[in-house]
């Protein structure tokens, strides 16, 4: 039979088993020679890669102007069978963080088991805590929810919510 020869890299971070990139070259010395260049060619290629959006998400960052203010509201939705909505007062903002607390909100039935709410101002439930804006290469934003997916600006005007399955 002919040799088999399989080359995997595994970066010093990875905590798994699991490798990041496996090739495999089989016949003679010179195919495996073959396989080996190849492996290297697509091993810097990826390097590039990554070092590129590496670069692309820093400078994306370093032109990410916050756009929240002190005293706005965000709101998380989520759930399965229903509805569920959390809301969060800014209490304090920098250039790629918020400081944040939930707060109480009104609700008003409107039909079975969902209605709408709004958030009520400075009636504060918990901690306040710090959330980090994520941005990503091509500088849209997003705000991780302390509690599930992500938090949305909230514009004034009361949501819809539901509870119950």
């Amino acid at each position: 039979g002919k040799d088999v020869f399989y080359m995997s890299t595994r970066s010093p971070q990875q905590k798994q088993r699991r490798y990041s990139y496996t090739t495999r070259a089989r016949g003679d010395k010179e195919a495996l020679a073959g396989g080996m260049e190849r492996f290297i060619a697509e091993m810097e290629a990826k390097s590039s890669r990554r070092n590129a959006q590496t670069q692309a998400r820093r400078e994306a960052r370093a032109a990410f102007v916050n756009p929240y203010k002190t005293g706005n509201f965000l709101y998380s939705s989520w759930g399965y069978d229903q509805t569920n909505r959390e809301f969060y007062q800014i209490l304090e903002v920098r250039d790629l963080s918020l400081k944040v607390r939930e707060v109480a909100q009104n609700r008003e039935r409107t039909g079975y088991d969902s209605g709408i709410c709004s958030p009520v101002r400075y009636h504060f439930k918990g901690e306040s805590r710090w959330i980090t804006i994520q941005v990503d290469a091509r500088g849209y934003h997003s705000i991780p929810s302390p509690i599930h997916g992500n938090l949305y600006e909230y514009e004034g005007k009361p949501v819809y919510f539901s509870d119950g399955a």
